[in-house]
């Protein structure tokens, strides 16, 4: 199927529907900056580039801190469960 029949079929669902929480996803969808978007978590959510910065940030001020576990540290822990 081609894209101008895909946009067909949308249009048709999208003038069916009754739903407002369904039109506010799509427009949503419209207005949303996808370049915005760096990824999803592992719940499927989405970050954003700005969210994964401050990730980053955070996590290098952990380990300026010392505030991390080694490789070999969880390795060890693994061995006494």
């Amino acid at each position: 199927m081609d894209i101008h029949a895909e946009k067909l079929i949308l249009i048709e669902e999208l003038v069916k529907t009754q739903d407002i929480n369904i039109i506010k996803q799509i427009k949503n969808l419209f207005h949303k900056s996808n370049d915005d978007l760096a990824g999803y978590d592992l719940n499927g959510k989405e970050i954003t580039r700005q969210q994964l910065i401050e990730q980053i940030e955070n996590a290098d001020i952990r380990i300026e801190s010392g505030m991390f576990i080694t490789q070999q540290e969880i390795e060890k822990e693994a061995e006494d469960w």
